[in-house]
């Protein structure tokens, strides 16, 4: 089973970050029923790691970044990270 690392990197005391890290949590399952896969999720909260960034919070799919900012509901979240699956990992839901 193909194993996909999805991160959310921002400061700890983020609000917008911890958000996004949470929407994660609750929609993992989903995203690994949709694709047969497993997900492995992290908060990336080192300070030289976020400070390499302007905005947060940052999405990452195997280090890639996917979106920039919160998107205004977990629905969304999913779908973003949905659409960057298959468009740019070819993977089939």
């Amino acid at each position: 089973m193909k194993k996909i690392k999805i991160e959310v990197v921002g400061p700890e005391e983020d609000y917008t970050s911890y958000t996004c890290y949470l929407w994660l949590l609750e929609i993992k399952d989903l995203i690994e029923e949709d694709f047969n896969i497993r997900v492995e999720i992290k908060w990336e909260k080192n300070v030289e790691t976020v400070s390499s960034y302007d905005y947060f919070p940052v999405l990452l799919i195997e280090g890639r970044k996917v979106f920039v900012g919160l998107p205004s509901e977990a629905g969304f979240l999913y779908e973003i990270i949905r659409s960057f699956l298959i468009r740019e990992m070819k993977l089939n839901p």
